[in-house]
């Protein structure tokens, strides 16, 4: 492997959020599409061009707002995780663009979440967080095996099962009172006394006496 292919490598390990796996690609390069030959219609070969050129500006401004959100998300959650995608930007392109995607992912699933349900939310953010580090750390750790570094990452572990503890407790809380509110239903079900049956009843008859009847038919007599 050559120095320049050593260096790429190590980068892609550093990177937590690629893994390990991104290894597989790092001689992978994208191909374009071929242009389609000419045909006679040039005008409407200009206009298609024109509006490939017009998608391809937006799809491109859509990245870069993607990829400024998922470096704020991690320089706010995991500023070395940000620090490393920043040397994996200049080492290769391709697996930096992946690494923003699956980032992208992470930050926009707990987005929507803190929407609907902050708590939940508080905690996933955690979990990712421990997530990553624990990412980095062993992609370290296979470049360098050493004890101390393995005892850091056995100390992210016990954080991780907490962080998934907390998860479940939240959880167990929050089944325990929507099975006390059923409790509370089927004892008012039970509770339910004749007189609550009657008022009941008169309330659907009320209901339907409202209704018009239907008006009988009247036979028009022949005219003689």
């Amino acid at each position: 492997m050559t120095r320049n292919q050593l260096s790429l490598a190590h980068a892609t390990l550093r990177s937590g959020a690629v893994g390990l796996v991104l290894m597989l690609g790092t001689l992978v390069t994208a191909q374009e599409q071929a242009p389609k030959s000419g045909d006679a219609k040039q005008p409407e070969q200009r206009t298609e061009t024109k509006a490939v050129t017009k998608n391809t500006a937006k799809t491109q401004a859509a990245v870069v707002v993607d990829e400024k959100a998922a470096f704020a998300f991690a320089s706010t959650h995991h500023p070395e995780l940000a620090e490393i995608l920043q040397t994996l930007r200049k080492a290769n392109k391709q697996q930096f663009q992946t690494a923003i995607s699956e980032l992208s992912r992470d930050r926009e699933r707990v987005e929507r979440l803190s929407e609907r349900d902050s708590e939940r939310a508080a905690l996933v953010l955690q979990s990712w967080k421990v997530d990553s580090r624990i990412r980095l750390e062993m992609a370290r750790f296979t470049m360098t095996q050493d004890s101390e570094r393995e005892a850091r990452i056995k100390e992210l572990l016990k954080e991780r099962v907490e962080s998934r503890r907390q998860l479940l407790e939240l959880d167990r809380r929050r089944a325990q009172l929507r099975l006390a509110k059923l409790d509370e239903q089927l004892a008012q079900q039970k509770d339910t006394s004749d007189k609550q049956l009657a008022a009941e009843w008169e309330r659907l008859k009320k209901s339907v006496a409202g209704q018009a009847k239907p008006k009988p038919r009247t036979e028009t007599k022949k005219k003689e």
